[in-house]
This record gives C-alpha cells, structure tokens and sequence, in this order.
C-alpha cells in the first residue's frame, strides 16, 4: 500500500512544473503517453537492422542523459528537517552539498533514499552556527561507517576549523581524510564545476572592522586544525573493544580563544563547458564503425580506427555547450542585503586558471605555492588539467556567464516579493542574472510544514488503529502565507520544495512531484484510505475484537496501578541507536510527572532533531507549554545519537525562558562534564546558548560510592549545583551509576516528591559514601522514582542498589534475543536481559527503547505475542515485568503500560505488512553503528 502526501504551493494538483526554459517531460504517470502505432516492416533483415539502429541511438541517448548536471533540493525547511540544503550531481555521478546542514538531514536523505557514496564536499551556507552545522556530525560519522575515504569541508567564514574541533570528544574516526578549505580564499574546481564563496557583511560591520578584530585568526586556524588533523589520525585514535572508540590527550586540548565571525557564506557556482553534440555523420565519414567506438568518441576518448587512423573527439563532436552560472544565497536577515546586492560582483571570472585547485591548496596546508611570497604571482596559475584538454576546449570566457540559476534561502526579515530584495533579483537590465533565471525561494512565511518522512507517518497511523490514546495526529501546516502566482512574479520565481530537481544543461528543466513538498494533510482521509487497505488485506477484526475483549476482561488498569502514579506519562521522541531511520530517529524519553504545584518534566537524552520531531507531535504552541515544563535535561553518555540534538533544545528552551519572563527556574542540566565544556565552547559561536540560565549537574556529584568515581572529573565545587536542583525539582534522591559502555556513560534514579510539601533541606550527602534513600516501599509520603539506563550491559548494581524498587524503569534493548554475544561485544542489552534488570529491579513498570536500527520497525516478539492466546495466558503473563515496547511519538500513562502486551499479536501483524513493503521497494534494513 502506498500512500501519498499531495500538496503544492498554488493549490492545485499536479504531477510536474516544467520551467520556461525546457522542454515539457512526460508527467510521472505517463498519462499523456501516445499509444504508438505498431511499425510494419517489408522484410526480417529490415527489422533487424532498423532495431539495431534505435539500439544505437538509445545508447547514444543514454551518454547524453550521463552528461548532466542537476540539483536536488533535499529540503527546504520544515520540522523533519528545518534548515534548507540541497546536492549538486555532475555527469560523472559526484555528489557535493550546498547550503545549511541542520538536524534531520541524515534522516531526510534515509527516507529519499539519495545516495552519497561519490560524496565529494560539503559547502556550509549562511552563518556559522548550530543550524548550519548540527546535522554534520551525524553525517560524518556514518559515511565515514560506510567506507568513505575522504570529505572536505568549505566556509566562506572564519572559524570552521574550530568549530569541529568543539566535537572532538564525539565525533572520532581515525578512517577518514578531512579537510577544511576557507571557500572566498580558494576556487575548487573539477572537470565539472568551479566554486567560489562569498562572505556577506551585516550593516553593523565593514570590511574594515572585520580586518582590525583585535585577535590572530591564522593561529587559530592552526591550532584548531592540529587538534583536528589528530582527531582523524589512526596513530590517535584506536579501536577498543566493544567497537568503542577511545581518544588520547586530544580530548583534552585546549581550544584557543576565538571571535565570532558574524558574517555568513553564500556561493557561485559555474557550471564548466560540456562536450558538445555527437555527429554520428562525421564519425562515419573518417571511418568509424558504429557501436563501442561511437560511445567512446562520445564520451571524449580518441579512438584508433580499423584501417589504422586516429579520431579526436573535438573532429565528431559539435563546439562545447557554454553554460550559466548558479547561486546559493542565504540571506538570514534584512542587515545582509544592502552588501548582497551591492558589495560584490556575481559574475566575476571562476576560470581555475586564475585560481588554486582544490586537490592542492588548502587551510590545512600552509606550505603550497599560492601562499609562498617567493613564487612569482605568474607561477602560482594553474596549467589546464590534461583531461580538460582530451575532451574539448575550455575557453574562459565561459566563467563569467550571466546566472541562470539562483537558490534563496532567507530569514524572516527579509521580503522577497518587495522592496530591494524583490527589485534585485527581477530588474530587467539586470547584469547579473539572465533574462530567464530560475529563483527558488524559501522563506519561513512561504515554506509549507508538511510531512516529508512519510515512512514514520504511515507506522503513526497505523499505530493509531491500534493505540489510538497513544499516539497523535501528526502536525502538518500550509505555508503562513501563499506564493505568489507565477504571473505577479513575471514566471521568474518559484518555490523551494523538498526533492524537487533542476536540469543545469543544456535547458533548465524544474521537475517536482509535489509528494514531498508538504502543506496540511487531510488526516480523516488517509485515515480512511488507511481503513480500507486494511479491510482489502484480509487482516482479522474478529482477532481485534476478542483482543479488546480479553483486555477488558484481565485488565483493569486503575485498580492495578496505583492511583499517584497512573497520569505520570512517558513520551518517547526516539527510540533508535546509532543512527537515525526511517521509522526510528535517535533516543529520547520525555517524562511528564504531574502534581498540585506543576507539571515537572525531565528529558533523558537527546538525539539529533528532537526538537523537530516535538514539532510534529505538538505542533508550535503546544510545543512551548511543553518545553516549558523541562526542568531537568539528563544525558547519559557523550556518544553522539544520544547528545546532536540538544543544542537545539536548549537554544529553543532559552528562547521561551527569555520571552516575557515564561520561565523562571533555571534548565538543570545533569551529564559528563566534557559535554557542559563543550557547551561552554559553543556558546562562543552562538550567542543564543546564554550559559547563564543553566545550571550544570556532573553525574559523578550523585554516584553511589565513592570507590566508584572518575578520577578525571573537575572538582565537585565546579559543578555543585545538585542540592539546589534537588530543591527545584522535588526531588528527595538522585542516584548514579557507572553504566558498562564506555568512558563518562552512567544509569541514574531520580525520586520525585508527590506531596505539596517543602522539599528537605538536608546537607548534600558526602561523596565517600552512597546518599541515603528517603523513599522506601512502606513510606507514607507519595513519592515516584523512575530509573534510567542509558547505554549499559546489564549491571546487578544498577538493578539492587541504585534503581531498586523503582516505580518506572526506562532501559535500553538494542539487541534482538539470541544476539547476546553481539550484544556482549558492543556494550549493550538484549531484550530478555533488560527484562531480566527490570525483574532483578523489582521495577513496577518497564519501557524497553534504543533498539538497533537492523530491526527499525518492531522488535521481535517470539513467544510473546502468544501470550493471550492459551489457557495459561494469566500464569505466563504474571512471570513477566509489566513492560511495554516503545515507538516513535508514543505517549503512555503508567496505567496503561500493561495494555500492550495483549496487543503483541496484533501489532506484529500490522508491522508484517510494512515489511513486505519495504522488502517490495528493496530496501536494506541494515544500520550501521556510529557510535565513538
């Protein structure tokens, strides 16, 4: 079954837009197709010859659609994936990013299924920041899994050296060549492109100001990219047991001092002259056969023909096609437009004769030739590459094309349909774009918030036949306001919209399906639709019916669950390991304890693009009621699928505590301390992460026995602010725990107070020796202790000292059961053993999460969806911890935790449906670990 998610930007339904410029493709559909007629032919050899022919000519169609060069827009912003990007593919098949790479990008490009194997660099647009850089790490730690070799990265501002060298702590493989290159210094080109960045200036600073800045950026480059060159060295790093990577005293260098650079990068792009058309008529006419010799000469390779004579591409082929140029402006803010439009010049000359090579210049080499004072200026021009010169001309003059194509990604100041913006780019003179330029905005007021993760969105609705309590309707929105229509904009301007793509040569051609481009989904339709599949399917509504009916009959859930506890909801926003999926993002557990002052709520981790996937469960204002009742964010280890996303928390979280005083308290936040140095260290890039309105916890201030603590970690006084989080929170305990997985990873128990009473003021508990508890079983204050794994191999420790009695056990099941080797080598659970902790635990209730991405839809349930299926159903059951198996989006009351189980059939049979679905599509299910 599949279903689509149609919009488009005016309205109306369509399967395509051609641009003015190409020729109108088939549709998609191929409802326009003419039926042919049938070709009648005099004689057998006739038909012979004349199918070997359109063979030939379909080859030689084939070696044209090869020499393209396209665009992709992979999103264009929207809660999946909020920052704009998009991939430029050459004839060869190279892979290069453009624009801001933000969280969800990687699971965007999982659900597109767009491949990056031939991955060459990435050019970061728009200011330097979290929202330009946080979906990076992520992405560098899985092409680096998948066997890339080599990824280079381009800024047309200062600092991005330093900026990855803030990730040193987890993003750390010692396989991958990486490099920085400063792109406004440098020209890259290949044999395809040439690119050039641009740094744009806000109105509050010059040119000048920025060359005074009181600071040596030259030693920073250096010493940043030091700790850089050792981050990625395998002399640094070694692989440890576990498939852990463990770091020498790199982790621990210092960064050097640095200024924000407050301008932002922008690129021309210019598309190199391609090989014109093939003759077939000439290449006969010099006696070369059809076939292989065809497609070599077509491809730009000499041939040597039967009777001995050599044939040069440029004899058969027509003069080189001459191309425009291409733009990426990001515009975050209307104090960059006045220098956009008037402080540079967009066609300047990108000849990579007048510029260093890629290959061989770079921040990361100091020593080459262009920055060697002794070379004579004439010397350090590059000679043309032997390839170029193989395949055709290629004239200079064909860098300093009129633009032809131009991607807008702008902030909310700035207007694009008036006023100087607007004048700039639809001028009728205008020097810098051609007459027919193609612009594709996207603009917040303009970029519709549709589903574009649609895998995710048909397990929710699926999920939501079963469950409907539990899972919501998923956020969608129509752009704030419509674009206009292409007549207003003189059929020059369009917008961006997720996976549609741009033909570059020879004619510009705009192709979207509209599928992914968002806007409000009609929820009760797909409902419908989704019902009706159902029905078709032959799925059991008999087998539904007697489960509701065994479950009213065995269940009765509040007089199980005690009545102080049943309305304490668990939200689990991710439930994946390593790295994100189509059906699984990254971990995260929101839980929401209820009590007659407020709702106090605390986040267990945070994987990369919560805040995103909050969006689309709440929708925006729901959204802020939610963030404002965290008051404690717990990170349990430094491995990056459990950390990429708090950046944007905070940032958000800060943003509410600082409009019109929304929240008083400050945000707890409770981790190893190499992560609150990384905060530290970031909040010099963004000023936004205000350090000031947190208070920083160190998970070794709480560890039960002081045998046990990390001899690496800062004083306590550094980080001393448990008693008072104590106090704020009502909490009367707060344990912790080393966790069996790498170096800084803890569990954690935290006891809440229920009771409308002042918390205890009782002196901090020393550190040589374990907290005392105040909760126990047979106290007559209510009180709710939840325990939290993290990643961890079951610890007996964890189990009977630390999280003992605990009213909720949230733990890691990465591995399917008969794994558990696997499991032993890579520092994790199965799912029998994490139900064994929770048994040893005496835990009341259990949430299972951090499932493998192998297995990203369900986990396995043999022998447990027969449960409710025989006679000794209530025996079985009572042998088993009250448990529930987590999904993506997933809210659930403790008192309805022990729902699920008699559902086990049941959801097994609706995910069996999705995997045919995907074994269909063929699709490979296998995840790889990320982690450091």
């Amino acid at each position: 079954m599949t279903i689509e998610f149609h919009n488009t930007f005016d309205g109306q339904k369509r399967p395509s837009f051609i641009g003015p410029l190409g020729s109108i493709p088939q549709p998609l559909d191929g409802s326009r197709n003419k039926k042919k007629k049938e070709k009648k032919y005099a004689n057998k050899s006739q038909q012979i010859q004349r199918e070997k022919q359109q063979q030939q000519q379909q080859l030689l169609r084939n070696i044209s659609a090869e020499m393209k060069t396209t665009v992709q827009i992979l999103s264009h912003g929207t809660s999946d994936c909020q920052s704009p990007s998009l991939i430029l593919k050459t004839a060869k098949g190279d892979r290069h990013l453009f624009g801001r790479f933000g969280e969800g990008l990687q699971r965007s490009i999982n659900q597109n299924r767009v491949k990056f194997g031939k991955l060459k660099n990435v050019f970061i647009s728009g200011p330097l920041d979290w929202s330009s850089l946080g979906g990076l790490p992520g992405i560098i730690l899985t092409l680096a899994d998948q066997g890339v070799k080599k990824m280079t990265l381009h800024s047309a501002v200062d600092n991005l050296p330093w900026a990855c060298a803030t990730w040193r702590n987890f993003v750390l493989r010692g396989n991958l060549d990486f490099q920085i290159k400063n792109a406004s210094k440098e020209i890259y080109s290949d044999k395809y492109i040439c690119v050039k960045g641009v740094h744009i200036y806000p109105e509050t600073i010059t040119e000048n100001d920025y060359l005074n800045r009181n600071i040596d950026q030259e030693e920073v480059d250096r010493e940043s990219l030091s700790i850089l060159n050792r981050l990625f060295s395998k002399q640094t790093i070694t692989k440890q047991e576990g498939n852990d990577y463990k770091l020498g005293p790199v982790s621990n260098a210092a960064l050097p001092a640095v200024l924000r650079d407050s301008r932002v990068s922008c690129y021309m792009i210019q598309i190199r002259p391609s090989r014109g058309k093939f003759i077939p008529q000439k290449a006969i006419s010099l006696g070369v056969p059809r076939g292989e010799m065809f497609a070599k000469l077509a491809d730009g390779e000499s041939i040597i023909t039967p009777d001995g004579k050599t044939v040069h591409p440029h004899e058969v082929l027509e003069p080189p096609n001459i191309n425009g140029r291409v733009l990426v402006i990001d515009c975050p803010t209307n104090d960059y437009v006045k220098d956009l439009i008037n402080g540079h010049d967009w066609r300047e000359n990108l000849s990579p004769d007048l510029g260093s090579h890629s290959n061989n210049s770079s921040v990361n080499n100091p020593t080459n030739s262009n920055n060697n004072p002794d070379i004579p200026p004439d010397s350090k021009r590059r000679r043309a590459q032997s390839d170029l010169e193989n395949n055709f001309i290629d004239p200079c003059h064909g860098y300093s094309e009129p633009v032809t194509v131009a991607f807008h990604m702008l902030g909310e100041s700035v207007n694009p349909f008036d006023g100087p913006y607007f004048d700039w780019i639809t001028q009728q003179d205008s020097t810098v774009f051609s007459p027919e330029c193609m612009h594709f905005i996207t603009h917040p007021f303009y970029a519709p918030d549709g589903i574009s993760l649609e895998s995710a969105a048909l397990l929710n609705m699926k999920l939501r036949k079963i469950f409907p309590d539990n899972f919501k309707r998923l956020y969608t929105a129509d752009a704030p306001l419509n674009f206009p229509s292409l007549e207003k904009t003189q059929n020059k301007l369009f917008p961006m919209l997720t996976m549609a793509s741009i033909s570059l040569e020879q004619d510009i051609i705009y192709q979207t399906t509209f599928e992914k481009s968002g806007g409000r989904v009609d929820w009760d339709s797909l409902e419908a639709q989704l019902d009706s599949e159902i029905e078709k399917s032959g799925t059991d509504q008999a087998l539904r019916n007697d489960n509701k009916s065994k479950f009213k009959a065995c269940i009765e859930s509040d007089k199980i669950v005690e009545k102080h506890l049943k309305d304490i909801e668990i939200v689990t926003l991710g439930t994946g390991s390593a790295m994100p999926n189509k059906y699984r993002n990254v971990v995260a557990t929101l839980v929401n304890i209820p009590s007659s002052r407020n709702t106090r709520s605390i986040l267990f981790d945070c994987g990369e693009n919560t805040l995103g996937n909050m969006k689309r469960i709440y929708g925006p204002e729901k959204l802020k009621e939610v963030v404002s009742n965290i008051g404690i964010f717990y990170l349990s280890h430094l491995h990056a699928d459990h950390h990429l996303g708090a950046i944007s928390f905070i940032t958000y979280w800060l943003k509410l505590a600082n409009s019109q005083d929304r929240i008083q308290r400050p945000l707890y936040i409770m981790g190893p301390w190499k992560y609150f140095d990384f905060l530290k260290e970031w909040s010099q890039l963004e000023s936004e992460v205000e350090i000031g309105r947190l208070r920083f916890v160190d998970n070794e201030s709480a560890i039960v026995g002081w045998g046990f603590c990390d001899k690496t970690s800062p004083n306590f006084s550094r980080y001393s602010y448990i008693q008072e989080m104590k106090q704020d929170m009502g909490l009367t305990s707060v344990r912790t725990c080393k966790a069996i997985h790498c170096e800084l990873a803890y569990c954690v128990s935290f006891n809440f107070s229920l009771d409308n009473v002042e918390e205890n003021n009782h002196r901090p508990s020393s550190p040589s020796r374990s907290p005392s508890r105040s909760h126990s079983p047979n106290s007559s204050k209510q009180t709710f202790q939840v325990s939290y794994s993290g990643d961890t191999r079951p610890t007996e420790f964890f189990a009977k000292r630390v999280g003992f009695g605990s009213d909720l056990l949230i733990h890691e099941a990465t591995h399917d059961n008969g794994l558990e080797a696997e499991a032993f080598k890579k520092k994790h659970s199965t799912i029998s053993e994490a139900i064994g902790v929770a048994r040893s635990m005496k835990a009341k209730y259990t949430i299972l999460t951090h499932f493998s991405q192998r297995y990203p839809k369900l986990p396995n349930m043999d022998g447990l969806q027969n449960l409710n299926e025989d006679s000794e159903a209530t025996e079985k059951i009572k042998e088993l911890p009250v448990f529930a198996f987590a999904f993506d989006g997933m809210h659930i009351k403790i008192g309805e935790i022990p729902k699920q189980r008699y559902f086990f059939g049941e959801l097994e049979k609706i995910f069996d449906e999705v995997e045919e679905m995907e074994d269909e599509e063929g699709e490979d299910e296998e995840g790889n670990s990320r982690k450091k």
